[in-house]
């Protein structure tokens, strides 16, 4: 715990402004990114996609590497279960449930 006193206090004061500045730098990016996966969308690009993109970029080649492994488990399952592992595949069986 801090105690009163002058240096004490500028010091609190330092790390609150600190802080502060931080978090309104945070806002700002926040925005930033809002307005651009606003101009993707605008552009035709899918921001779910692009979104999960942008993480996977941000991993290390080991996490990377366990995503792709947990995806294609997940498409081992649904082969097993008979579900689609392609769109057109999947397409095709979606106008056939209509049909």
């Amino acid at each position: 715990m801090i105690q009163s006193g002058d240096n004490s206090d500028k010091m609190l004061k330092r790390f609150a402004e600190r802080i502060a500045a931080l978090m309104d730098q945070i806002k700002d990016i926040k925005d930033e990114v809002k307005t651009e996966l606003q101009a993707a969308k605008a552009a035709g690009l899918d921001t779910k996609a692009l979104n999960k993109v942008v993480r996977e970029m941000g991993m290390d080649a080991d996490d990377q590497q366990k995503q792709l492994a947990f995806e294609w488990e997940v498409d081992a399952y649904r082969k097993v279960v008979g579900l689609a592992t392609e769109i057109d595949v999947a397409s095709h069986a979606k106008q056939e449930q209509a049909a």
